[in-house]
């Protein structure tokens, strides 16, 4: 349960860790007007925390529903999970080494996993109840 508590609280972080620009907040028209590369990591950070927090809320309704041993099964998946989205989108953005978009890839490519892996808790739990 500490484990759960702790993947909560880290991906809750996440999701408000974005520093939009000056005199706009994140979700408010941000990525329609980016155009440096500093606004569009920004907006990426903006929509990536988004994702997370959607995770950590879905993660969060699915485990309340759970036995002891499927709770616990889920937060082993959910670490698996969190591993293979750190590896994986390292791989991405290596792709782009040196180059300033790099952030921009990385970010994008765990908000898309994010938003995958909701997907795949709503299927799996939605279908098992």
């Amino acid at each position: 349960m500490l484990r759960e508590v702790r993947l909560i609280g880290i991906l809750m972080l996440l999701a408000f860790t974005a520093v939009p620009r000056e005199g706009s907040t994140a979700g408010d028209g941000l990525c329609e007007d980016a155009v440096t590369q500093r606004e569009i990591n920004i907006c990426m950070a903006a929509e990536r925390d988004k994702a997370d927090a959607k995770l950590a809320r879905i993660y969060e309704e699915v485990g309340a529903e759970l036995s002891d041993k499927e709770r616990d099964d889920l937060e082993k998946a959910q670490q698996a999970w969190l591993q293979y989205r750190k590896l994986n989108c390292a791989a991405e953005a290596a792709l782009y080494e040196g180059g300033t978009i790099k952030p921009a890839i990385l970010l994008g490519c765990e908000a898309k996993l994010a938003e995958e892996r909701v997907g795949e808790l709503r299927r799996i739990y939605d279908a098992s109840r």
